[in-house]
């Protein structure tokens, strides 16, 4: 250790000699040639306070500077992958960056995502029991509810951790994602398909599988598989009909904070998915920077409902409720 130390000292002392010398040859009027000055010499006892091979006698990945992200990531303290979310523009948050590129887990929980999918089934079931109510009103209905559930498998499908039925999720997303923009219209045809996948709802949560799809292509293309303005109506009904009045009072944010947790969770979920290439006005810093104000908010909704604290609660809903107001303003379609 005491060698170590003698040769850091050395290595310290001969760096600062050099870096004088270059700094007096670089003195002196400009367009003047300068005289360098000769390169020192060492003896023995110098030479020998440095290592002949440095790379030999350090320990590590080498760090990428080329790509701008410092040394190699470090896996975290749970075990689990390393992490790839770039930090928040908004402090030490935690809040995943504008853009779609943050891990899933960051923002919405599996047990989230089950349940959200698992919400449906008595609903779509009700929405083809008869054939006429279908295609009176149900269908828009039918139409939100199947995009939702593309949307949420398709979250499973890259979901970075353990999700129930991740092997299904592909199949699953793209089916409900059809559905979806099937009952745009009332038709027979609309209605003999939104059956199929109740049947296929109904299977999955009782913990059946659907035939996988040979040609199914893994990597999401996001507005297929979810047409906007139904992922807006969600937004709505959880922001508008639910979080507002959730967090009103204390009374009213102490019973719901299970709910809470739920939806803002959904929340920041959905402004992560209309971020992803493909959607209208993901080219613009403004509708960019009010999504990511939206995901924002919920997160931190979401923690003032795992924390129980209604103050931080409050006033993210405020937020929240503001940044939808603003993306509304100028980006409704």
């Amino acid at each position: 250790m005491k060698a170590l130390l003698i040769r850091m000292t050395l290595a310290v002392a001969i760096s600062g000699t050099m870096i004088a010398g270059q700094l007096l040859v670089a003195d002196g009027p400009p367009g003047v040639a300068r005289k360098r000055a000769l390169p020192p010499k060492w003896d023995d006892r110098v030479r020998d306070a440095f290592f002949s091979d440095a790379r030999a006698t350090l320990e590590g990945d080498r760090p990428k500077f080329a790509d701008g992200t410092g040394s190699t990531a470090t896996a975290s303290n749970t075990g689990g992958a390393p992490s790839t979310t770039a930090p928040s523009g908004g402090g030490d948050s935690g809040a995943p960056a504008a853009g779609g590129a943050n891990a899933w887990s960051k923002i919405v929980s599996a047990d989230t995502l089950q349940d959200e999918i698992k919400s449906y089934q008595t609903e779509i079931k009700d929405n083809v029991k008869n054939p006429s109510e279908f295609k009176g009103n149900l269908f828009k209905r039918a139409r939100d509810d199947f995009s939702i559930l593309a949307a949420a498998f398709g979250v499973i499908g890259e979901y970075d951790g353990d999700v129930r039925w991740k092997d299904q999720a592909v199949t699953a997303r793209d089916l409900f994602g059809q559905s979806g923009v099937n009952c745009k219209v009332a038709t027979d045809q609309s209605f003999n398909d939104a059956k199929l996948r109740a049947d296929d709802l109904a299977a999955l949560v009782r913990g059946d599988s659907l035939p996988a799809k040979a040609s199914a292509e893994p990597k999401a293309n996001w507005p297929k598989v979810a047409n906007r303005p139904p992922l807006m109506h969600r937004l709505d009904a959880a922001q508008g009909g639910r979080l507002a009045p959730w967090t009103a009072n204390q009374a009213d944010f102490s019973k719901h904070l299970d709910g809470i947790l739920h939806e803002a969770e959904i929340v920041a979920m959905i402004a992560e998915v209309i971020q992803r290439d493909g959607y209208d006005f993901t080219d613009d810093k403004s509708y960019l920077g009010f999504a990511h104000e939206m995901q924002t908010q919920a997160l931190d909704l979401a923690s003032a409902a795992k924390s129980k604290n209604y103050d931080q609660a409050r006033a993210a809903a405020g937020k929240l409720a503001q940044a939808c107001s603003n993306c509304h303003g100028g980006f409704r379609n």
